[in-house]
């Protein structure tokens, strides 16, 4: 792929806090899922609400009721977990931690000593913003939700981490927003943990309307994966993937034997996005949409608990009312597949796969396996002429329209499936021939930003 830096700026989101315009962080808005506007409160010392917190102590105060605003000031917190529990603001008056530094920048562009380091655990909270917050280096969960919805992560950093953020148990409504999430340690790779992980348990079997806007989530071993639960049926609905940036680079690439070189075809690593179980509610369907996903490789087992073929997008375990569109997919093994029914009848149910950008994908652009009443429309296969097309087994009532296949191998492979119906896909040789648009976009947005063509 090729690699520029950008030189222009791009346009912003964020809300202000207590400090100037100028300061301000610019990033490109998300058009059908912006990120939540936020409009931070001052830390002003005559206002009753407002608590300072400069050491360890002062975070003994955080369920006080009597106080919704904590400022909280550069340092290293993350001596203990700080437990935040039956503690809630309203949708009118939400509760807020907040970096105080005397800028707006995002934490991902701060030196270490100006940052706020901090692992938070709620539970039964809701209604919190929690914008500006990081964890460098963190053994612990880095954020952590029970039984708490309707909270707001914006603006935070992790690098350097075991395991990600985690929402558990009934946590409804939660956003992750304009974060970058990067470095997870090889232990934490090669113990098969996630950057951001939606995790049911026991009998908890929904997590719903879970947004995921406008992150960067880089050298992860899954960047996001919506977790399964043997012989339950989890319900995912209004899960929203939107606009993120997922990669991981060559320092993650093995000779699949565990020894580390940059052009090898293993990892450590798994997927971008690992979706297990669906969306119960065909009007409140999963969406993963406009997200630049790219790196994957096969994952190297070797003194590991790893085991993936290297997609960029994995659907399995019984995953239904999913669209996938419109996300940009490239230097990757798999582009998109859905594998593995397990216990469920079905892999994918009643999907769709539109209008995506798969490009330069080294062996299979697209693999629609154990997956019935799926839509394949508009997609682009461009330069990856390595395996067919598309791969479908036993799979039934698929259509297959309008695609656009460039410098790739024309067929599909069919296996078992039935039901089939292809209509309209067109075959170019080269990218001029089929008049395609410019797909470069700017990467990195939070610190130095670079434009990637894929």
């Amino acid at each position: 792929m090729k690699v520029i830096i950008s030189i222009f700026m791009i346009f912003l989101f964020f809300g202000c806090g207590n400090s100037s315009d100028k300061d301000i962080d610019f990033v490109q808005i998300p058009d059908e899922y912006p990120p939540k506007k936020i409009n931070l409160p001052l830390c002003d010392e005559s206002n009753s609400r407002v608590l300072f917190i400069k050491n360890m102590k002062d975070w003994e105060n955080i369920n006080d009721k009597k106080k919704t605003i904590f400022c909280v000031e550069a340092g290293n917190y993350q001596a203990k977990v700080i437990e935040i529990k039956n503690t809630s603001g309203t949708k009118n008056n939400p509760r807020y931690i907040i970096l105080n530094n005397k800028n707006n920048s995002h934490p991902a562009k701060l030196d270490a000593k100006e940052l706020a380091n901090v692992n938070l655990r709620f539970e039964n909270s809701n209604y919190w913003i929690i914008d500006r917050m990081s964890a460098m280096n963190s053994k612990n969960t880095p954020m952590l939700f029970l039984h708490s919805s309707n909270n707001i992560i914006n603006r935070h950093f992790i690098d350097n981490f075991y395991k990600g953020i985690i929402i558990r148990d009934l946590s409804h409504n939660n956003t992750i927003q304009n974060s970058r999430i990067q470095n997870m340690s090889e232990l934490g790779r090669k113990d098969d943990l996630t950057c951001i992980l939606l995790h049911p348990r026991d009998n908890q079997t929904e997590i719903k309307n879970t947004q995921i806007i406008n992150n960067e989530l880089h050298n992860c071993n899954d960047g996001f994966q919506a977790l399964w639960r043997n012989g339950i049926d989890v319900n995912y609905e209004g899960l929203v993937l939107y606009a993120n940036d997922i990669s991981v680079d060559s320092s993650l690439y093995t000779n699949c034997n565990g020894s580390k070189n940059p052009n090898g075809e293993c990892s450590y690593s798994e997927n971008a996005i690992d979706i297990k179980m669906g969306s119960n509610n065909v009007n409140n369907k999963i969406i993963i949409k406009k997200n630049n996903l790219w790196g994957f490789r096969k994952a190297d087992t070797t003194n590991s608990n790893l085991a993936d073929a290297g997609a960029a997008i994995v659907v399995h375990y019984g995953v239904k009312n999913l669209q996938i569109s419109e996300n940009t997919i490239f230097n990757s093994t798999i582009g998109i597949i859905s594998v593995d029914k397990e216990n469920a009848s079905y892999a994918m149910l009643d999907s769709q796969i539109s209008d995506n950008f798969i490009s330069n994908i080294l062996k299979y652009p697209l693999i629609v396996n154990e997956a019935f009443n799926i839509l394949i429309s508009k997609n682009i296969i461009i330069n990856s002429p390595n395996e067919k097309w598309l791969t479908l087994d036993e799979s039934k009532n698929i259509s297959i329209q309008n695609n656009k296949i460039v410098n790739s191998i024309e067929e599909i492979a069919y296996k078992s499936s039935s039901d089939v119906r292809e209509e309209n896909n067109l075959f170019y040789e080269n990218e001029k021939d089929a008049n395609l648009s410019d797909k470069s976009f700017v990467t990195n947005k939070f610190s130095n930003r670079v434009k990637i063509s894929p």
